[in-house]
């Protein structure tokens, strides 16, 4: 089964910022609390209040206005973990994202060990785990994950309140708990039927909500513009060759892909997860562009370099990021033809011009006169040396 992790880090803006919690800050997003710090929110400010509820509990609060910019170098610095143990990454807001750990067979071992190394970097977040992308977002506020094993959606949803039924209108959210829903286990339970008469032809969506289901992947939107390889080993790789051969394979699929895509880069990531779950993340820009296995190769190689294998490999994923589109040269007609060959294939071309638009149509480039003003200006720079 495919697990979906959501992440949420706390006091992300704050500390990003670098301020002091003993001082009383807010960072509003337009009317709205963003993040505060320790001593605004011990003077009770709370996440997501209004910018006058807040002046009447703390008028003397400094308020700082989000910008994104501000906040860009923070949000990939803890977007760089999530790429070391996700298929795809797509962010929500600056502090959340989805990470799609696509079928590793015991997702919540990975989840300790992320939740373990953002600890040490001094983040604090909370996940929420789930097979369904909207369930993980829901259980990270409602039910956080602490290490359990997998629960399935329809029964992580049962107790949670109705106004958590996110894929659900707004306004049907209010009107199920207006007629007497409380939880989304009750919604759930309802006959179709009364759903139908209730809310039309939303009914459907509300029961497929309910059920835990309505499945949507996540994107990969981060890192942006990029590609990636990902290959587990039940057994391990035990030795460099093994290695190897193993990303001989991945550099001719990101060649193909990237000729596929029309596309070319200069960075690359590459994971190594070894057997005992630590990770080592290894990252090299090229002085060149990357667009075929053996430049790919050879800059896997300085990369490895220095990399010791200690002990079986079961997890390679390679990353290339930062795409920008492969400029192509414009090649020459026929250019793969002899010359008597492309004689032949261009006179009947030439002749069919020239019998629609006149014998002029088509002239060689050294018989069209020049524009005078060109000419001025090439005698002026060879008389002067005028550039």
């Amino acid at each position: 089964m495919r697990s979906i992790l959501f992440v949420e880090l706390e006091r992300f803006y704050v500390r990003a910022l670098g301020v002091d919690d003993a001082e009383p800050v807010l960072v509003m997003n337009s009317d709205r609390v963003l993040d505060a710090t320790l001593a605004a929110l011990a003077r009770g400010i709370r996440i997501g209040m209004s910018l006058s509820e807040a002046r009447a509990i703390m008028p003397e609060a400094k308020r700082v206005e989000y910008l994104a910019t501000d906040y860009a170098a923070a949000r990939e610095a803890w977007l760089d973990l999530l790429v070391e143990v996700g298929n795809a990454i797509e962010p929500l807001e600056p502090h959340q994202a989805w990470v799609d750990l696509g079928l590793h067979p015991d997702p919540n071992y990975v989840v300790q060990s992320l939740k373990e190394r953002m600890t040490v970097q001094g983040y604090q977040a909370k996940f929420g785990l789930s097979s369904v992308k909207w369930i993980a977002q829901v259980s990270a506020k409602y039910r956080p994950w602490n290490g359990e094993k997998h629960i399935e959606p329809h029964e992580l949803l049962q107790t949670l309140p109705t106004k958590a039924l996110t894929p659900v209108d707004p306004l049907h959210r209010e009107r199920l708990e207006f007629l007497g829903y409380p939880t989304i286990g009750s919604v759930a339970n309802a006959p179709i039927r009364v759903l139908k008469t209730q809310f039309g032809s939303a009914a459907f969506r509300i029961q497929e909500a309910a059920a835990g289901r309505l499945h949507e992947p996540v994107k990969a939107v981060y890192p942006e513009a990029s590609i990636s390889f990902e290959r587990r080993f039940v057994d391990g790789l035990s030795n460099r060759l093994e290695l190897d051969e193993c990303l001989k394979v991945m550099a001719h699929r990101m060649s193909v892909r990237l000729a596929h895509d029309e596309k070319l880069g200069r960075h690359l990531v590459l994971v190594l997860e070894w057997e005992d779950g630590s990770l080592n993340t290894l990252r090299r820009q090229s002085p060149r562009a990357l667009h075929s296995p053996s430049l790919i190769l050879v800059s896997l190689g300085q990369m490895l370099l220095k990399q010791p294998f200690t002990q079986p490999l079961v997890r390679v994923k390679l990353i290339m990021p930062y795409l920008a589109r492969r400029k192509q040269g414009q090649m020459g007609i026929l250019s793969t033809m002899d010359l008597n060959a492309k004689a032949r294939e261009l006179e009947p071309v030439i002749f069919a011009v020239g019998d629609r638009f006149g014998d002029r149509a088509i002239r060689p480039a050294s018989s069209i006169p020049e524009l005078r003003r060109k000419r001025v200006l090439r005698v002026w720079r060879e008389a002067t040396g005028w550039l």
